[in-house]
């Protein structure tokens, strides 16, 4: 497969070849250790020569495939998951022009790529007090990213993989919004001319699992165009007077909200 793809599309070959898939819906559960209800990742038959995965535990995640007469995939159109990525089957693989990409991207980058998002934290001590925010880095990699990547008007995790945690031991005021001291996730909603960043009550899921019942709070977020491009998605909280302003950058974007501490 072209690009950066996730490996289990080698298991879908895998339960394509086992299903025998007709016009039904074939589910196969996933056994992992833990307690909790058991996922599974669904198989839909949509034409001739094309099926769908589903998963329960990724709700809304879709991957279509076209396959050939025996079950091999030719391509997966991942657009409409958080990968959103196009995959195509080649004959053979150019390995040397690969490795030259990846050392390039390598330079780019200071050394070793590592984790395409990797983890950080932010920790801001002002006028009494302590905010922390963890959350993962997804970079740039040459695409589009808002209205793309991240679509416009939709909830968006505020970085990648698990949900971006907010941590005070002061309440907070963001305008006429008090924020208690405690813990929460961010998501934001991004506009071409604002945004909205949301704080929600439920924390330690995946920045898939959002659920709008939970949210606490929704305040307005200032948007503005940056250059050059940022890279790597950022989020700072810096001092101003009497409080703080949270800033989220990424591509040609900053959104920012500024804050006091009560």
């Amino acid at each position: 497969m072209l690009g950066v793809e996730p490996t289990s599309y080698g298991i879908y070959e895998q339960l394509l070849a086992s299903a025998r898939l007709g016009r039904d819906t074939v589910a196969y559960a996933l056994i992992a250790p833990g307690a909790g209800p058991t996922p599974s990742v669904i198989l839909r038959r949509r034409s001739a020569d094309s099926v769908a995965f589903n998963s329960t535990f990724f709700p809304g995640w879709i991957e279509v495939a076209r396959v050939d007469s025996r079950g091999q995939i030719l391509s997966v159109d991942a657009s409409a998951t958080t990968v959103k990525t196009l995959a195509q089957r080649v004959p053979a693989m150019d390995f040397e022009n690969v490795v030259k990409g990846w050392a390039v991207a390598e330079a780019a980058h200071g050394g070793a790529t590592g984790q395409m998002s990797p983890p950080d934290t932010v920790r801001t001590a002002l006028y009494g007090a302590n905010v922390v925010v963890a959350y993962s880095r997804p970079y740039k990699r040459g695409r589009v990213i808002f209205g793309n990547i991240v679509p416009w008007n939709q909830v968006w995790r505020t970085g990648a993989n698990a949900a971006t945690m907010f941590t005070t031991d002061k309440d907070l005021v963001f305008g006429t919004t008090v924020i208690p001291a405690g813990k929460y996730t961010l998501w934001t909603v991004p506009t071409q001319t604002g945004g909205r960043l949301i704080f929600n009550s439920e924390t330690g899921q995946w920045g898939t699992d959002y659920h709008a019942d939970k949210d606490f709070a929704t305040v307005d977020l200032t948007s503005k165009q940056v250059s050059p491009p940022v890279d790597q998605f950022v989020i700072g909280v810096a001092q101003q007077a009497r409080g703080g302003v949270l800033t989220f950058a990424w591509d040609d974007r900053q959104y920012s909200v500024p804050f006091m501490v009560k």
